[in-house]
């Protein structure tokens, strides 16, 4: 942000690591130097999962149809102050107790990355878990400050889990596509 025009607040202050950030040229060549792909057009936003409410759904207007980069910046509330433990009005949590349940992927949050089956696009437009799917291809967990990136291939869908009632709290992260530059030698 301009100097003197400092936002406060965790959603100005993620929607400015979002266009100062992400947008910036030497963020792009960062990831460039991470990945090998050159990064081009790119769409992002802040976002805020809170717990009990918030998700997002992978469906197959969410499917890529080209390969993309997508990166994501995560925060959740993994700190010692904080209100009280859901199974106690004068417990508080603790940092560890709070660190384990998101580690843990059992109250949600987490991003993940999944094949898309083509013959099931037709029946429905919601991804279903499937018993006989060898599971997810990436799976990122909600861990305070971690930045993810990952090379989505054309066929893959992404998705943020519910943020299940009893999480310690929201999950916040910043997330950005990437359009990649095709390389021209497999043209």
């Amino acid at each position: 942000p301009p100097p003197g025009d400092t936002p406060s607040g965790p959603g100005p202050l993620l929607q400015a690591v979002n266009c100062h950030l992400f947008k910036h040229p030497c963020f792009a060549r960062l990831l460039s130097a991470l990945t090998g792909v050159q990064p081009t057009a790119r769409r992002g936003m802040a976002r805020r999962f809170r717990p009990g409410s918030d998700y997002t759904v992978a469906h197959f207007g969410t499917m890529t149809r080209t390969p993309r980069l997508a990166a994501s910046l995560c925060f959740v509330d993994d700190s010692k102050d904080a209100g009280p433990h859901p199974n106690s009005k004068q417990t508080l949590w603790t940092e560890e107790e709070k660190k384990a349940l998101w580690a843990s992927g059992e109250v949600g949050g987490f991003e993940c990355y999944v094949l898309a089956d083509d013959e099931a696009a037709e029946a429905s437009d919601v991804y279903k878990e499937d018993p006989d799917d060898d599971g997810p291809l990436v799976q990122s967990l909600a861990v305070s400050n971690t930045l993810t990136v990952v090379l989505q291939d054309a066929g893959v869908m992404r998705f943020t889990k519910y943020v299940g009632g009893a999480a310690p709290g929201s999950r916040w992260d910043v997330a950005a596509d990437y359009r990649v530059q095709e390389d021209e030698e497999a043209e």
